[in-house]
C-alpha cells in the first residue's frame, strides 16, 4: 500500500511537470468541442520557446456574431511587459475579445474565463507567463464568405479532448469536407446580384487544420509586414501610431526595413499597369497552392513566408528563393511581360535573385526578432 501511494504521488508529480512541458501544440476549438495537434512548424526550436497556436472559434463558443470586422492591423504585447505576470494576457485576451464582439455579461465573461482555464490544461500552467509565443486565432469572422466559411474549425462530438494527427483529413475531424454556398444568401458580401453564378448552389472545400495553420501564419505575416506599417490602430504594449513607431519594441522588431510599402509593391508601383493597384500580375501562386489552397495571385508574398519559416535550415532563405528563380525562369509564358522586362530576365536571373533575397532575409531577420519578443498576438 505504501509504495502503491508513493507511486501514485511519484506519478502525479510527474504528470504536472511533463504537462508544463506540453509544447508546439495547435488548440482547434469549436463551441464545447476542441482537439489538439502538433504542427510542423518550430520543430527544432527548443522547449521553453516553441510557440502555441489557439484557433478557436468564439463566434460559436459565445454564440454571438462580432459587431463589426476588423482590418489587417498587427495587435500583441512583449514579453517585456508582461514580464511573467499571466493577468497582463488573460487580460488582454479579454479586452480584444470585447473589442470584437462587444462589452461581455458575466455568463460571457465565465465562458471566456473557463476557456483560458482549458488553454492552461492543455498547454501548462505557465502557458501565459513563460517565454512562449501565444498566437491567438478567435475566428471572429464578419465577412460571410467562402472562404471564411471553408476556414472555419469543425470538430466532431464524438472528437472532443483528443489529440489528433496534424494530417487528419477534414472530413475525419469534422465528419464531413465539403458545404454548398449561395452567394445571393449573402448580399452583403457579394453584392453584385449581376454575377452570372449569384442565384448558383456551389460546393466548397472545407480546410484542413494543417491548412488553417497555414493560413493562420500567412495572416499573421499581413501583421507583421503590412499591419503594423499601414494601420494606426496596429499596437504593441498598449501603444500605437507615433508612439508605437518610436518605441524600443518597435525599433527592436524592426530596426532597418522598408516601412513604407509591401515587399512586392515596390516593384509594382514602379512598373506601369493600367490598374495601379493591380497585385495579381506576377504569379507565384503554384509554389502555395498546397500550402494554403486558394491563395489570390496578389497575396502569395504572405503565404510564402509562411513557407520560409516552416523550413528550419540555416539557408532557407537562399533556398526559397532558388526556388522561385527556378520556377520563374522555367514558366516565363505565366509571367506578366513587364515583370520579365523589369528584371531583365531574358538575359539574366540575377536582378530577380537580388531583389528577393533583399525581401526574404528582411523578413527572416524580422520574424526572429518578433518571435523573441513577442508574448501574445492576436490574428
Amino acid at each position: 500500500m505504501i509504495k502503491n501511494k508513493a507511486m501514485k504521488l511519484i506519478l502525479k508529480e510527474w504528470k504536472n511537470f511533463n504537462i508544463d512541458l506540453i509544447t508546439e501544440k495547435v488548440f482547434y476549438g469549436s463551441g464545447k468541442d476542441s482537439v489538439t495537434t502538433t504542427s510542423d512548424y518550430f520543430k527544432s526550436t527548443s522547449i521553453n520557446k516553441k510557440p502555441i497556436l489557439i484557433y478557436d472559434d468564439y463566434t460559436v463558443l459565445l454564440n454571438k456574431k462580432p459587431k463589426s470586422g476588423a482590418d489587417i492591423a498587427l495587435k500583441c504585447l512583449s514579453k517585456d511587459y508582461v514580464s511573467g505576470d499571466e493577468s497582463e494576457v488573460t487580460n488582454y485576451i479579454l479586452d480584444f475579445l470585447e473589442e470584437i464582439f462587444g462589452d461581455f455579461n458575466q455568463e460571457e465573461l465565465d465562458i471566456v474565463n473557463d476557456r483560458t482555464s482549458l488553454y492552461k490544461e492543455r498547454f501548462g500552467s505557465s502557458i501565459f507567463s513563460d517565454n512562449r509565443l501565444v498566437v491567438f486565432n478567435p475566428f471572429a469572422q464578419f465577412k460571410e464568405d467562402d472562404i471564411s466559411i471553408s476556414q472555419t474549425p469543425r470538430v466532431r462530438k464524438d472528437l472532443p479532448d483528443t489529440e489528433v494527427d496534424y494530417d487528419i483529413s477534414a472530413k475525419d475531424l469534422s465528419g464531413e469536407d465539403k458545404f454548398l454556398l449561395r452567394k445571393s444568401d449573402y448580399p452583403n458580401t457579394y453584392p453584385d446580384d449581376t454575377d452570372e453564378d449569384f442565384e448558383i448552389e456551389q460546393e466548397y472545400d472545407i480546410r484542413s487544420v494543417k491548412q488553417n495553420v497555414n493560413w493562420t501564419v500567412h495572416d499573421l505575416a499581413h501583421n507583421i509586414f503590412e499591419g503594423a506599417f499601414e494601420n494606426n490602430d496596429s499596437e504593441i504594449d498598449y501603444m500605437s501610431g507615433n508612439e508605437l513607431k518610436n518605441s524600443d519594441i518597435f525599433k527592436k522588431i524592426y530596426p532597418v526595413i522598408d516601412r513604407d510599402v509591401r515587399a512586392f509593391d515596390r516593384f509594382y508601383k514602379k512598373i506601369k499597369h493600367s490598374n495601379a493597384n493591380n497585385r495579381s500580375y506576377f504569379d507565384l501562386t503554384s509554389l502555395v497552392n498546397d500550402l494554403t489552397p486558394g491563395v489570390g495571385k496578389g497575396d502569395v508574398e504572405f503565404s510564402l513566408f509562411a513557407k520560409l519559416i516552416k523550413d528550419e535550415s540555416s539557408d532557407r532563405v537562399e533556398k526559397l528563393v532558388e526556388e522561385i528563380v527556378t520556377y520563374v525562369s522555367s514558366n516565363k509564358k505565366e509571367i506578366d511581360t513587364k515583370i520579365i522586362s523589369y528584371f531583365n530576365l531574358e538575359e539574366s536571373e540575377v536582378n530577380l535573385k537580388n531583389y528577393l533575397l533583399e525581401i526574404f532575409n528582411n523578413q527572416d531577420k524580422v520574424a526572429k526578432r518578433f518571435f523573441d519578443n513577442v508574448k501574445i498576438v492576436f490574428v
